[in-house]
């Protein structure tokens, strides 16, 4: 009498696709299978994603933003095998963050305006601007400058500066030229 297993491990619960916050979050995943005789665990991706004989699938590396799919394969002991596809939303809907918020200045006629404004993010700093183009710039690093020369007055220049997924973040500096 010859017994054969042709039975193939099923799937206790097919885990629900995720969404992660892109550099803040690692995954992990509890993928259970049940059969008599597991043998293995696999992954097809193992670039991006690791699965232990316990059945937890993580990512190796940092995931960038996008979809990512992992196929996931249970083996038992006879070579039965059932597989399931599971997806990982990366996303990145963090705001760049200011590093320092600049204070509120005022400043002699003749001197120049030159202010240093920081921010970062997990995807990089894409590009800053300004409200005010006529009489300020800022350059690709945050460094605001005056154009021409500034009456006296005040200026409120609102700067924004965006991430590589167009999220961005802005914050309003208020300047008052002063007569010397």
């Amino acid at each position: 009498l010859t017994i054969t297993d042709s039975g193939a491990p099923t799937f206790d619960e097919i885990p629900a696709n995720v969404t992660v916050e892109y550099y803040s979050a690692s995954l992990s995943v509890d993928i259970n299978a049940t059969d008599n005789s597991i043998d293995l665990y696999t992954v097809n991706d193992t670039t991006r994603f690791n699965i232990s004989q316990d059945g937890i699938l993580i990512n190796n590396t940092l995931l960038p933003v996008g979809t990512w799919y992992a196929n996931v394969t249970v083996n038992d002991t006879s070579n039965n095998r059932v597989s399931l596809t599971f997806s990982a939303t990366v996303s990145d809907t963090a705001l760049p963050a200011f590093s320092q918020i600049p204070q509120n200045a005022s400043i002699d006629q003749d001197s120049a305006v030159t202010i240093q404004i920081n921010a970062t993010d997990a995807s990089g700093v894409s590009n800053w601007t300004i409200n005010d183009t006529t009489n300020f710039k800022i350059n690709d690093s945050g460094y605001l400058e005056n154009n021409t020369a500034l009456s006296v007055d005040t200026y409120w220049i609102n700067v924004s500066v965006n991430d590589t997924q167009n999220n961005y973040n802005n914050l309003t500096l208020q300047l008052t030229i002063t007569d010397g």
